[in-house]
């Protein structure tokens, strides 16, 4: 199985009530000011992530260019909005360590413009196929902050990736001219990566906080 995927950019918003449990660990004299969120130890967070991703696999086969682009021949949305967890510790005043997870899914049918070989199955142009495609992200990121103050922090890690990839297609294939079956062809892989990401905590008040993350991914 080849596989191209890239996970351009994520920005992610939050106020202050979508952490659902924090501790806080620090006795600088200037605690009381800061925005909790910027000072706590434990931090849990709930909130939206917004992958863009150009999507191309072949299973053992090919197409014209090799690698099947499951946006443009399936119709597969490049970008969406799904759910994610996150957890940090900060365990140093400015060093980090987080725990991240996301998964998206996305299914389509579509009537085929042109011959595609799965594993060894061709799912001839003109038929109607179903496909689909989920994708799990586990990622583990240490960090260290590179600048902070009363209201903000910047900061920047290395950390690793690990990519769950199942994908699949399903149709009516052409024994003959005369006779066809049903066949359903999946694939997956498991892929750990490195990854490099930064992020900026804004604080206005000691009430809201805004978050900004930027993770580029690109898996070949």
């Amino acid at each position: 199985m080849k596989y191209s995927i890239q996970f351009i950019l994520v920005v992610a918003f939050f106020f202050s009530g979508s952490h659902i449990f924090a501790q806080e660990n620090e006795t600088d004299t200037d605690v009381e000011e800061k925005h909790h969120l910027l000072t706590d130890k434990f931090l849990f967070e709930v909130g939206l992530y917004t992958p863009f991703k150009t999507i191309k696999i072949s299973a053992n086969g090919s197409s014209k260019d090799d690698l099947i682009d499951f946006n443009e021949k399936f119709d597969v949305s490049d970008s969406q909005t799904t759910l994610f967890l996150n957890f940090n510790w900060r365990f140093a005043r400015m060093w980090s360590v987080s725990a991240e997870y996301f998964s998206i899914k996305n299914t389509n049918s579509t009537k085929l413009e042109e011959d595609i070989t799965w594993e060894d199955i061709v799912y001839n142009a003109g038929i109607d196929v179903d496909v689909g495609l989920k994708i799990r992200m586990y990622r583990v990121l240490f960090g260290r902050t590179i600048t902070k103050g009363l209201k903000h922090e910047f900061g920047a890690g290395l950390g690793v990736h690990t990519l769950d990839i199942n994908s699949f297609i399903e149709g009516e294939v052409f024994i003959n001219a005369k006779e066809h079956e049903f066949e359903r062809r999946t694939v997956s892989v498991v892929a750990p990566l490195p990854n490099l990401g930064v992020w900026y905590f804004y604080a206005p008040n000691n009430t809201w906080m805004f978050t900004a993350r930027l993770a580029g991914l690109e898996l070949q």
